[in-house]
């Protein structure tokens, strides 16, 4: 299995240094900020350094990990998982019609009630603070324009 992990490492290696060095080709600043390269140059570096750390972890014996590799989460945390997972293209179907504020408010509350168990009026406080400080923060803050919905809110 170590031999399978030291081949992806390589390609991921390559992957790395080829998104690096075509970002690297951009400008990495603009006059307003981060220009079109600074992401590429920063996600190309961190996969290569991380693919590295992976190969070196899968060629060197005393890092090499002792027991086999546990693909899927515990029985007991499946669910929670799965329903994670399910309620995100739930929210990016429900975010035109209902506006981001009320789509992450029934996201937070989701995930609190149903997948964290949490107390419903913990809950409650908690998405109506996320959903609605999120919200003023991007647009009155940051002058990002987040998608208001059919209702308007």
């Amino acid at each position: 299995m170590a031999r399978a992990y030291q081949i992806v490492s390589v390609g991921f290696v390559l992957l790395g240094l080829f998104v690096l060095w075509q970002s690297i080709q951009l400008r990495y600043f603009s006059r307003l900020g981060p220009g079109p390269g600074f992401f590429g140059v920063w996600l190309g570096g961190l996969v290569a350094a991380l693919a590295v750390i992976l190969l070196l972890q899968n060629t060197l014996p005393r890092w090499r990990p002792s027991g086999p590799l546990e693909v899927l989460p515990p029985r007991e945390a499946r669910a929670p998982v799965a329903m994670t997972v399910a309620s995100l293209p739930a929210t990016v179907l429900l975010l035109p019609l209902l506006g981001f504020r009320l789509t992450a408010l029934g996201l937070c509350l989701f995930l609190l009630l149903a997948v964290g168990r949490q107390p419903w009026w913990l809950s409650g406080v908690v998405a109506l603070g996320c959903s609605f400080g999120i919200h003023y923060v991007f647009t009155a803050l940051l002058g990002v324009v987040l998608p208001t919905g059919a209702i308007g809110i």
